[in-house]
């Protein structure tokens, strides 16, 4: 059988979330069973009264002994408003069906006629706007498959906003919706984001719901409906992190298409310092505001970056050219940390007004530091001479030194001179003196003869 295949419950699918969403023991109207692979889960396992109505026959029996009563037949032949008027059910189900139908909306319409007041229709439905069929679509393709999102007996397509619009038009709540999801090049298309040339791959990966594979709807006409959404509207391609003293504690899917991101994050009691990661991707990310406040006290005051792994920063703006950026912020007495960010660009870094606005700014500390460059050249001129008159000057003193060094030695030589002859001087006075006046005391002597 085309559409057999045995229920999964070890990941979330459309016919896990519909079992989830149904009590058991419930009365439940079943449109295109195929085998029975629910309609057997639902008897044997929830202990529910399922009705079907199946168009191939073969499958249709098979599923019947399954089954309170069948109708095997078209839907849009409407022969099961008949069968079953008597019958009010907790639950419809429009398991992979409203697609293969020609007026979809209209046998919704109809189908509310046997609902209890208060009961809920269940139906999943294929997303044509998923990112696989854009890939193809910009390409000039739309391929139909044997299943899945293009199955080739497919009449109608959906989008989340024309799904919201029929349901507003038959005036039927949602309770809660739910999502599946399939990521570029793991499902039938056999593309990738990287075959698109000329085309950024954020353009398709930051678009709403842009892999959701199917929409999964429990609606009611009652106005008790919860309205509860669980739709994961963006994919995880690209997210922020933030880390407290290296623990990681949370990971935040956000759309990196320029614009504002603000976060506020309660600072763990003993926390010193936390990493934040703006974006898991190579970005330009523009700091706006990081504010924090310690508990007691209404004041925010400005939270300054101790550090990041940014290859380059100016000012607020933060480039990485790698999938791991990080900022640190000192945080220590504080209970609340606030900020506020832009990624500017990000993956490939070809925003145009980025790129001339990063390199105006290499630009300018390119002359920035050919000018510091230039007054260290001058200095150092400065100091070469000053070192070259201080050579000069030291020279001079050596020769000053050893000029004076020699009139010491001069002077020793001199003193010692003088020291020796002095004495001799004196002798030979007293000497001169003896001989004159023995010469003269002679000439007396001989005068008086």
């Amino acid at each position: 059988m085309k559409y057999e295949t045995k229920i999964s419950f070890e990941f979330e699918n459309t016919m896990s979330i519909m079992i989830h969403e149904i009590k058991k023991g419930s009365t439940v109207l079943e449109f295109g069973p195929a085998s029975g692979r629910l309609t057997k889960y639902l008897k044997e396992e929830m202990n529910c009264q399922v009705y079907i109505v199946e168009i191939d026959e073969e499958a249709g029996k098979i599923a019947s002994q399954y089954a309170m009563d069948y109708v095997i037949g078209n839907i849009e032949d409407y022969e099961w408003i008949e069968k079953f008027k008597g019958i009010q059910f907790d639950y419809i189900l429009f398991a992979d069906v409203l697609e293969h139908l020609f007026h979809s909306e209209e046998v919704l319409a109809k189908s509310i006629s046997v609902l209890k007041p208060e009961g809920y229709i269940i139906m999943s439905l294929p997303n044509i706007a998923h990112n696989s069929i854009i890939i193809n679509l910009i390409q000039n393709k739309f391929e139909y498959k044997n299943t899945g999102l293009l199955d080739h007996t497919h009449v109608r397509f959906w989008t989340y906003d024309n799904i919201e619009n029929m349901l507003k038009n038959l005036k039927l709540n949602v309770d809660v919706k739910y999502a599946t999801y399939t990521q570029v090049g793991f499902n039938e298309f056999d593309n990738t984001y990287e075959e698109l040339r000329g085309i950024n791959p954020l353009a398709l990966k930051s678009r709403k719901m842009a892999e959701v594979y199917q929409f999964v709807y429990k609606v009611t006409p009652s106005k008790k409906a919860r309205e509860i959404d669980k739709i994961n509207y963006y994919t995880d391609y690209y997210y922020t992190q933030y880390f407290y003293d290296g623990a990681n504690d949370e990971r935040i899917v956000i759309v990196p298409d320029g614009r504002e991101h603000e976060f506020d994050i309660e600072i763990k009691d003993g926390t010193k310092k936390l990493r934040f990661d703006p974006l898991n991707k190579k970005c330009i990310i523009r700091i706006e505001e990081v504010m924090g406040s310690k508990s007691g006290e209404e004041k925010e005051k400005e939270v300054s970056i101790e550090s990041s792994n940014a290859i380059f920063a100016y000012e607020n703006t933060y480039y990485f050219d790698h999938d791991d950026s990080q900022m640190y912020f000192i945080v220590e007495g504080l209970t609340q940390f606030h900020i506020k960010y832009t990624v500017v660009d990000c993956d490939r870094i070809d925003n145009e007004e980025s790129i001339k606005k990063l390199m105006q700014i290499c630009d300018d500390r390119r002359i920035i530091i050919e000018q510091k460059d230039s007054y260290i050249c001058d200095q150092r001129d400065m100091l070469s001479e000053k070192d070259k008159n201080y050579q000069d000057l030291l020279q001079e003193k050596d020769e000053q030194i050893k000029k004076l060094e020699n009139q010491l030695r001069e002077l020793q030589s001199y003193k010692n001179f003088v020291t020796k002859v002095k004495p001799v001087g004196l002798l030979y006075k007293m000497e001169k003196k003896v001989n004159d006046s023995n010469k003269n005391k002679e000439k007396a002597n001989n005068n008086k003869k």
